[in-house]
């Protein structure tokens, strides 16, 4: 699928949308199932099938961002967990400016939720608390993070 040597970012949004960013190359969509029209059973193969693909390519101890909706990510942290990984921290994105539900059914979308989690329990996971702390104006971060969307 990738090589071992040049992976240097994987973002996947929901099971629709996963964008990879290697050696300063660019892709998107890989080719899964429709989330919305799926069945259980896909939607699960085709987690563990792009969780196992990237399984492959992690050394022992590195560490994966996954983005995903409500639709989605529940079924994405029971297939990572499954698959060994730990969950280190999960970070909601509020959406300041997200568009209305207009039917008028639900509630209005406003958050996914990124999970960051770790291949195994090998090797140790890097992470920068005090560069994170001065970024925020000496202030240790919080896992919600606001934004505006372009729409």
């Amino acid at each position: 699928m990738f090589d071992k040597g040049i992976l240097t970012i994987i973002v996947q949004l929901n099971l629709l949308n996963i964008f990879i960013v290697s050696n300063n190359k660019y892709s998107q969509n890989l080719d899964l199932p429709m989330w919305k029209t799926a069945a259980m059973d896909s939607v699960l193969n085709a987690s563990r099938s792009w969780n196992v693909g990237f399984m492959k390519i992690l050394k022992d101890g590195s560490t994966i961002w996954i983005t995903g909706t409500y639709h989605s990510i529940g079924v994405i942290n029971v297939v990572l967990q499954d698959l060994g990984f730990k969950i280190l921290n999960d970070t909601i994105l509020h959406k300041k400016n997200a568009p209305p539900n207009f039917r008028g059914s639900c509630f209005r979308a406003v958050t996914e939720t990124m999970l960051w989690a770790k291949k195994n329990s090998k090797g140790k996971t890097k992470f920068n608390y005090r560069q994170m702390k001065l970024l925020n104006g000496n202030i240790q971060m919080k896992n919600l993070r606001e934004y505006w969307a372009d729409i």
